[in-house]
């Protein structure tokens, strides 16, 4: 067990309640969201690595452009191709 009281994303949590924030721990971005639970009295805060919540993100973005790139190359022999084929 750790205490987070004295952490920059704990007292954000406290006064914002229900909302996420990114902050910077250990060099790493994570995403920070807080839920209070007024019956129970409990305040339940969750960190997730940036990291994890953008690989896929970066994954279609990648794919995106390797497709665009396969499609000018296409697009540009079969402009040369029906130029050639109207030029004649």
């Amino acid at each position: 067990y750790q205490s987070v009281a004295g952490q920059e994303y704990f007292q954000w949590a406290v006064t914002h309640n229900r909302k996420g924030a990114t902050f910077r721990i250990d060099n790493k971005e994570y995403l920070v969201t807080s839920s209070k639970f007024e019956r129970l009295d409990w305040m339940v805060i969750g960190l997730i690595p940036l990291e994890e919540l953008t690989q896929d993100n970066r994954k279609v973005t990648q794919l995106i452009f390797v497709i665009g790139f396969f499609c000018m190359i296409l697009g540009l022999i079969s402009s040369v191709f029906i130029s050639r084929t109207i030029s004649r």
